[in-house]
């Protein structure tokens, strides 16, 4: 991801011109077709519950200081939201960059620059509120990775869990304790059994008891993640 000098002045500009400083959250907000074909629709106060509670834990470790946010989004009217129900906050961000996110103009040249800047400039975030349903998101998260020990505890996601999408679409855990359905909705579960999440899920604790086949929620405490071994060359030539 080592920028070249144009798009790397044009990151720097932006930069300055937003007055980017720290401590600052991150959110990316998408909206437009995304709503039509992939995921839900997650309101503004969503995303501010979890800022807030960014905050409130900053001001316990760190103390008070002024609140801002930096908004990567493809719907303006966002940053109006913003800025009527949460005066307390300094926003910023692009609205030229909003407004050819979406439309016709979300192909253009001009709105290609606009996503490489936003998804720069939300990775240099300290933390950043979004849905991991979005490659913009978990693109961010994986860059954030190279500029910290450990981002993990840096990213809210609203929606689905981490996860390389196209490639894993089933996240398996291994059943360590038995469970009995309390519910309808619910599954049993005994120990040993596998149970298979679709990565597309908004939930991660509803799946599929491979060894039974019923399906339905149950109690993620009670179960591990079923890691898969592959061999692997140790290449001791070389």
């Amino acid at each position: 991801m080592r920028l070249q000098p144009r798009s790397d002045q044009l990151v720097k500009a932006v930069l300055g011109r937003l007055n980017f400083t720290r401590p600052i959250v991150g959110i990316h907000v998408r909206r437009s077709d995304k709503l039509f074909h992939e995921a839900e629709y997650h309101a503004v106060d969503e995303y501010m519950a979890a800022v807030e509670d960014i905050y409130e834990t900053l001001e316990i470790t760190n103390g008070g200081g002024a609140r801002k946010i930096y908004v990567a989004t493809d719907d303006v009217s966002v940053f109006d939201e913003i800025n009527k129900k949460y005066p307390d906050y300094t926003v910023i961000g692009d609205r030229n960059i909003s407004s050819r996110a979406s439309g016709k103009t979300k192909y253009s040249k001009e709105a290609l620059d606009g996503i490489l800047v936003d998804i720069h400039l939300l990775s240099m975030c300290d933390f950043v509120v979004c849905t991991f349903s979005s490659n913009i998101c978990r693109l961010v998260y994986e860059m954030m990775q190279s500029l910290h020990v450990d981002a993990s505890t840096r990213v809210t996601s609203l929606d689905w869990d981490y996860g390389f999408t196209g490639m894993q679409k089933l996240r398996l855990y291994r059943v360590i304790l038995q469970h009995s359905a309390r519910s309808a909705e619910e599954m049993n579960m005994r120990r040993g059994d596998i149970i298979a999440v679709n990565f597309y899920n908004a939930t991660n604790n509803y799946g599929y008891n491979l060894n039974t086949s019923e399906s339905g929620y149950f109690p993620i405490f009670k179960t591990v993640e079923d890691a898969k071994s592959v061999p692997f060359p140790t290449y001791t030539y070389v």
